[in-house]
């Protein structure tokens, strides 16, 4: 079954082996426009879905798992 970010049951929680959510922390952090709120990319929504179908295939994890853990 594939979700996407908004089919997803709010009481799913998604937990990742630790090494893998170091990992994924540091894509993110790669990727300051996923977060800094003054990034000028910040509001561009298809750079950020891009971003995180991006960090999922770096990691081989579906795109919905990187944005709900």
């Amino acid at each position: 079954m594939d979700f996407d970010r908004y089919s997803v049951p709010e009481n799913v929680r998604y937990q990742l082996f630790p090494e893998m959510e170091e990992m994924l922390i540091e894509k993110v952090r790669q990727r300051t426009f996923l977060y800094d709120t003054k990034s000028p990319d910040y509001r561009d929504q298809q750079m950020r879905a891009n971003a995180w179908e991006g960090i999922g295939k770096e990691l081989k994890i579906k795109r919905v798992l990187c944005e709900l853990t």
